[in-house]
């Protein structure tokens, strides 16, 4: 199991590396496809949200009366199962795509410089809103994680790279995918990492 400072490093470089890569990418690109249904552009203000939703939930005021989310597998359980969530992703990363069509390096650089301020400043412990439920920020750091790793594989795989991610950011992402084994397919992740298969499928979390 990751320790909180485990997932705050992976969390810092994933960040960095989600950084570079979208830096390095020709803007020439950004009107490729991106996957079935997103362009490249649109896939980086997808993972962008990774960020952005640290920020809304740190400034989104408790609930108590809400549910007690119990880890990052349990978040992931209960929000993609509301009808209608992958709508509601394909549509925001539609819009997303739109508001940072000018300059999405330099908006992607931005915001993962002022959100990683706030995870430093942010006990592990702390309980945040979302809109399933309250969390430990901790382990709805560990979703981040996986979201900005995830889809950095995306979008190395949609420009042509070999796909890559920082060590500890992803053996976070792997930890957690053991804890989702009810919701991946068990033999999909098994040949994943026994090389027996390219890349691992990465729109089971969305």
């Amino acid at each position: 199991m990751p320790t909180e400072e485990d997932v705050v490093v992976a969390f810092h470089e994933s960040s960095a590396s989600f950084v570079e890569l979208v830096g390095s990418i020709d803007p020439a690109r950004y009107g490729d496809p991106g996957t079935g249904e997103w362009t490249v552009r649109e896939l980086i203000a997808h993972t962008m949200r990774a960020f952005i939703a640290i920020e809304e939930v740190l400034a989104r005021p408790l609930d108590p009366t809400s549910r007690r989310l119990t880890d990052a597998a349990d978040y992931y359980r209960t929000a993609m199962s509301i009808p209608g969530v992958h709508d509601g992703i394909s549509e925001r990363a539609r819009a997303g795509g739109a508001l940072i069509e000018d300059d999405p390096s330099g908006h992607v650089r931005s915001l993962a410089d002022r959100v990683g301020l706030l995870v430093d400043a942010t006990p592990a412990v702390r309980e945040v809103q979302h809109y399933v439920g309250r969390i430990a920020f901790g382990d709805y750091l560990v979703t981040r994680v996986t979201e900005l790793v995830l889809h950095s594989v995306d979008l190395q795989v949609a420009v042509g790279y070999v796909p890559s991610s920082p060590r500890r950011a992803a053996a976070v992402v792997c930890d957690g995918l053991r804890a989702l084994a009810d919701r991946v397919d068990a033999l999909a992740v098994a040949c994943a990492l026994s090389g027996r298969s390219r890349a691992l499928a990465c729109d089971v979390l969305a």
